[in-house]
């Protein structure tokens, strides 16, 4: 029988290798077990005091308990929310660095010319957390006390103005399209979030505004604002009795309104991902935070990332078909 070519592999060889490659399996398994092993910063592009930023804090107060890290939530306000989603998009992708993302951000693509970052490539989806609409409100002492009569007064007046929450963003698509719809002509006012909105609406210094309903709830409870319609296609829960402008002015294909979920940078580890949307799924599924946000005239929307990743995208081109409707070209 002739000698065999091959060489027979020695066990000792064999069993170095199969431990150096189980130390390394082990190495990267121990890495993606050991996230976080330091505190999560989750970036709001609005002021304290917005719906976006309350349902970052909603949401960070219970994922501390479930990651075992602490979970903050800063503000990097501007731009429509630009600079926080820049500064995000430009984090390194480790998982520490999130953004709490809103329905608005998908029309900034067909609104700006140059945008440093694309909110469809430059992130990584982990989960939407609620949605929420927004309200035209005014001042109480308005006579306006119906959307109706608003619409009346202005063209009647002229010379008026309102308040939106930044260039671009959905309270100003809602704005220029209730123009639109309604023949009345008003100034746009831009404001850093609604915050700054409703103090310069309640001094007075903007006819209307269209805001988030979150933060307008204390004011319209007291009686210091009120509000006209929500833009809507379904009537808030938080305000029963307040007719949608669809409803208020018979358009029914008038519609806007918002979402907040959490994104990573793109690049950011699967593990990492999976581990994030675990555990806001768990938050979304608390009582107490689906009656915080019900509280803040939100609803929880639970998704996977791919889910939310298909909303992103399909938001992106209905803000663009929006944009092109009522005339707003990108600057």
């Amino acid at each position: 029988m002739a000698p065999s070519t091959s060489k027979e592999i020695p066990m000792a060889c064999l069993l170095k290798w199969f431990a150096a490659a189980l130390g390394v399996s082990l190495a990267f398994s121990s890495a993606s077990a050991a996230y976080p092993e330091k505190s999560i910063r989750i970036i709001v592009g609005f002021p304290a005091g917005g719906t976006n930023d309350g349902a970052a804090r909603v949401v960070a107060e219970q994922m501390r308990g479930l990651l075992g890290q602490s979970v903050v939530v800063e503000n990097k306000a501007g731009a429509g929310g630009m600079i926080g989603a820049e500064y995000v998009a430009a984090a390194s992708p480790d998982g520490y660095t999130l953004f709490m993302a809103a329905g608005g951000h998908t029309v900034l693509p067909n609104l700006h010319k140059s945008m440093r970052y694309d909110l469809d490539k430059d992130f990584e989806p982990i989960g939407m957390v609620c949605k929420s609409g927004y309200a035209v409100v005014t001042q109480d002492s308005s006579p306006a006390v119906t959307l109706s009569e608003l619409v009346d007064l202005t063209k009647k007046e002229g010379n008026v103005n309102y308040a939106s929450t930044g260039t671009g963003v959905l309270t100003h698509l809602a704005g220029e399209w209730l123009k639109q719809i309604s023949g009345i002509r008003a100034t746009h006012v831009p404001y850093k979030g609604d915050a700054p909105s409703l103090t310069d609406l309640l001094g007075g210094h903007v006819n209307y505004a269209i805001l988030s309903i979150t933060p307008s709830l204390p004011h319209l409870r007291e009686g210091r604002l009120r509000a006209l319609a929500v833009t809507s296609d379904v009537r808030s829960s938080a305000l029963p009795d307040v007719p949608t402008i669809a409803e208020a002015l018979n358009v029914p294909e008038f519609n806007v309104s918002t979402w907040f979920g959490l994104l990573a940078p793109a690049g950011t580890p699967e593990a990492v991902i999976t581990q994030l949307s675990a555990a806001l799924d768990k938050v979304l599924q608390m009582p107490e935070v689906e009656e915080k946000f019900k509280s803040m005239a939100m609803e929880v929307s639970r998704t996977t990332p791919q889910e939310f990743g298909e909303i992103i995208r399909q938001d992106i081109d209905t803000g663009a078909r929006i944009a092109r409707s009522i005339g707003i070209q990108p600057e």
